[in-house]
């Protein structure tokens, strides 16, 4: 248990580094001291540090399907299910801020060649996307009153909108002097985002 509890501790160190230096910026060294530990202390849980991107990589997606794609599956109602890709996807990167930046330096600058695109690209965000899209059918939204969107497209928007807020939330609490991932701040933002989506997709009488 004492083992499990530091591998934490470094994924959670590795998670900031990560986010704000990049992969290629961070070091290994810079991870332990990060936990206070020394360096080949660190070694005895983690081989190196693509096995440390890795590992937190893997581990922040098992809790996504857990915590947002398995509700979401697992709700009949296309409305609700909707909802809740809004509010279950705020709800993790409240709780994981740093990771939205962390996969789109991965994704948009690209990792060494030692660290493949498959284990962002292929391993996180296409079974995502995947399971994201095959929850929701056209079918299904005209059911609940909705218009028959291209549900990638929709998709996309609802996972950019809920994503980029979180990629610069530093940068929204400067220029709006208000603490952008304050409890408060985030249920605006679903509430607000929720109005966007569900106004440009209702079926209206023409």
């Amino acid at each position: 248990m004492k083992a499990e509890k530091k591998q934490q501790q470094i994924l959670e160190v590795a998670e900031e580094i990560f986010a704000r230096k990049g992969f290629s910026a961070a070091t290994v060294r810079e991870i332990a001291e990060g936990v206070n530990i020394k360096t080949p202390a660190l070694y005895y849980h983690f081989r190196s540090k693509e096995e440390i991107f890795n590992s937190l990589v893997t581990e922040r997606y098992a809790e996504l399907r857990l915590k947002v794609l398995k509700p979401i599956r697992q709700e009949p109602d296309a409305r609700r299910k909707l909802q809740l890709m809004i509010e279950l996807l705020i709800d993790f990167w409240a709780v994981h801020p740093r990771l939205p930046r962390l996969l789109a330096q991965q994704v948009l600058w690209g990792p060494p060649a030692n660290v493949t695109d498959s284990k962002i690209l292929a391993n996180v965000l296409v079974p995502m996307f995947d399971e994201l899209i095959e929850s929701l059918s056209a079918g299904e939204l005209e059911k609940a009153g909705l218009r028959d969107v291209d549900v990638t497209t929709l998709v996309f928007n609802v996972f950019g909108m809920t994503t980029f807020y979180f990629f610069v939330g530093q940068v929204l609490t400067v220029l709006t002097g208000r603490e952008s991932f304050s409890p408060d701040s985030i249920t605006m933002l679903k509430r607000e985002i929720e109005e966007m989506v569900f106004e440009g997709i209702e079926q209206r009488d023409d």
